[in-house]
């Protein structure tokens, strides 16, 4: 059986991961010599080249960002095998990271899952589908939380929630004390829509181009500038509900004759699903679907 130095792999991963020596030290709590010289060893045995010294810090060479790729998926083995020793102590320690496109789509997921293990540790990355399922392949996150993908063999997806796209408008907004409207009536009106590649924009602007509507968009902004430009009366806002906060003067109007919505799924790698907090995690949001449905 061959065999290869572990210290030694844990070295260059740790180097790899903070991009110098000072943070793999720092990360392993070992001194800056001895990551030096485990990174130098390994390099020595196998007569390779894994990462350049630089000024500031270190590059991988390309051989280094393959092993480091392969070293991602043994150090998040060996987490699992640390669980696995844990669960004599029933979820009392632990550690798991989630990935969200927002973090009103998991904050509700996330109390269930503190409520029932409080001793677990809960970290949160922000970003987009695409980084969150990055992230996943990865393994710098355990379980993510986006927008309707496409789906993948080597993901498992389920459906978390789905919410209505809706109109927030401020008191000045001639539609402010009204319920609902047509989507017709969104011809020529002022809107406020998310930046390209949102979902949200992208189920609204398929559901207008299906019916040849032809709204005047007066500003593309991110999520968080898009209340504000509501406030200022810019436009109504195209928003997510699950996203929608009251206040500041704002209302929601429901678009009434057509079924616009967004979905969110929770998804982890096929091989990680096992893992018994990302299991556990999915469990809850699958009893938490179930009681939206029902």
């Amino acid at each position: 059986m061959r065999y290869i130095n572990f210290n030694q792999m844990r070295s260059f991963h740790a180097v790899a991961t903070t991009g110098n020596v000072t943070n793999a030290a720092k990360l392993l709590n070992i001194s800056q010599p001895t990551v030096t010289t485990q990174l130098k060893q390994l390099e020595e045995y196998y007569d390779v080249e894994l990462a350049f010294r630089m000024h500031r810090g270190v590059r991988l060479s390309p051989l280094g960002e393959e092993l480091h790729r392969l070293t991602m998926r043994i150090f998040a083995l060996e987490e699992e095998a640390m669980d696995l020793f844990d669960s004599a102590n029933k979820f009392k320690h632990g550690n798991l990271i989630v990935g969200t496109v927002g973090p009103h789509f998991v904050m509700k997921l996330l109390a269930r899952f503190n409520k029932k293990f409080p001793g677990i540790k809960i970290s949160v990355n922000s970003g987009n589908s695409e980084e969150i399922i990055d992230q996943l392949f990865n393994f710098k996150i355990d379980v993510g939380v986006v927008g309707n993908i496409k789906s993948k063999p080597d993901l498992t997806m389920k459906l978390l929630s789905k919410m209505d796209v809706v109109l927030a408008v401020c008191e000045r907004h001639p539609w402010y004390n009204k319920q609902q409207i047509d989507i017709e009536e969104l011809e020529g009106a002022d809107l406020v829509l998310r930046e390209a590649g949102s979902e949200t924009r992208r189920v609204l602007e398929t559901a207008l181009n299906e019916r040849g509507i032809i709204p005047n968009v007066v500003m593309e902004v991110d999520r968080d500038a898009l209340r504000e430009a509501a406030v200022e009366g810019l436009g109504a806002g195209i928003i997510s509900e699950a996203e929608f906060r009251p206040g500041m003067g704002l209302r929601i109007v429901r678009i009434a004759n057509a079924d616009i919505f967004t979905e969110a799924y929770i998804v982890c790698l096929k091989e990680r699903d096992e893992k018994r907090l990302v299991k556990a995690l999915m469990e809850i949001s699958k009893s938490m679907s179930n009681a939206d449905t029902q």
